[in-house]
């Protein structure tokens, strides 16, 4: 039978090296008990933030340490996690670090707020004063630009601490959908059972057996409609939460909210929209050319993955692909380049 391989069933070279963050769970405690009593060195500049510019760059150094140090211990926690979504050891240790995440956004948040009581001239006075600020430049113009909304440092602390809670609907359909759902099995056009997963519908439905691709198709979605209402009121509750947080920080909408910090405006995301409207008719067109190539009267779902010509794909090794991606970045430069031949050497990647 085809079904997805255990953990211990992979050869360590595919897997990512956790233990070079940490070679053990107890040095993972270790570190997580250092973020946390590094959390009062960071409380201690509030109320001073702008002082003078030595404090001001104090302040973000010591922000950037221990967000550094959180990022791994969030990291590996997640990345033990996702090695099996099932173990609740790691889910454990998981949410215990989107706590202390949640705990370190409470206690950093009286940051921007203090910035923004400053213009920029300023800022731009200190950072005269300190050359080593003038690598937070684009980040002042980001602060200054998010004023409007932006509220005060008790305000932001609490919308910190309540991170967890607005991300929970999230938590709850990646639980269900990556450790709780199992898809059933079918058998191959071969005579072969095959188990369906999240990573080879797609792959299953390029299936050249018209009858095998519907079957996988029904049974796929099938188990999706078990948990419609699951996923239903996850979705609805992360849309509820998007907009109470667009609220409290004065938005329009929630869409104009997720734009605002990478600043896109809204007429980016419309003329998206339009654009991909005004030009329905070439994917019509393409949808008809399939239909006719594949000789069916009628394209369904589970047609639309099928390649437009009769060839089937090439068999590429891991080794093969590690090489394709490699060459394919060479326009941005051998540095580049470098970098990711020693993350794939080093196993960085799953």
């Amino acid at each position: 039978m085809s079904s997805v391989p255990e953990r211990s069933e992979i050869d360590t070279e595919y897997t990512w090296d956790l233990e070079s963050l940490y070679a053990t769970d107890e040095d993972w405690e270790e570190a997580y008990a250092d973020v946390e009593d590094s959390l009062a060195d960071l409380e201690a500049y509030e109320g001073r933030v702008t002082e003078d510019g030595e404090t001001l760059l104090a302040t973000l150094e010591t922000r950037e340490e221990v967000f550094r140090k959180l990022a791994n211990v969030a990291s590996y926690a997640r990345m033990r996690r996702d090695e099996d979504t099932r173990d609740q050891e790691y889910q454990a240790l998981t949410a215990r670090s989107q706590s202390l995440a949640a705990d370190a956004s409470s206690a950093a948040s009286f940051i921007e707020p203090a910035l923004q009581d400053c213009d920029r001239e300023e800022l731009d006075a200190m950072a005269e004063d300190v050359p080593e600020l003038a690598e937070y430049d684009h980040y002042f113009d980001d602060v200054l630009r998010m004023k409007p909304h932006t509220r005060s440092a008790e305000v932001e602390s609490l919308l910190a601490d309540l991170g967890e809670v607005t991300g929970a609907a999230s938590e709850v359909y990646d639980m269900l959908t990556n450790a709780d759902m199992e898809f059933p099995t079918v058998e191959d056009p071969d005579g072969e059972a095959v188990e369906i997963s999240l990573s080879n519908f797609t792959t299953l439905q390029k299936n050249p057996d018209r009858e095998f691709r519907r079957e996988v198709h029904e049974q796929f979605y099938d188990e999706w409609e078990t948990v419609r209402n699951s996923v239903g009121t996850a979705h609805r509750n992360s849309v509820k939460a998007d907009v109470k947080l667009a609220n409290a920080r004065h938005y329009d909408t929630a869409r104009e909210a997720a734009l605002d910090g990478a600043n896109i405006p809204t007429e980016v995301y419309d003329t998206l929209v339009d654009t991909v409207h005004d030009n329905l008719d070439v994917l019509h067109r393409h949808a008809d050319l399939k239909r006719e190539s594949l000789g069916v009267d009628e394209l369904r779902m589970w047609d639309l993955y099928m390649p437009m010509v009769d060839s089937e794909s090439p068999e590429v090794t891991y080794e093969e692909a590690k090489d394709h991606v490699v060459e394919a970045l060479a326009p941005l430069g051998e540095e580049y380049q470098g970098r990711v031949v020693e993350g794939l050497d080093s196993r960085w990647v799953d």
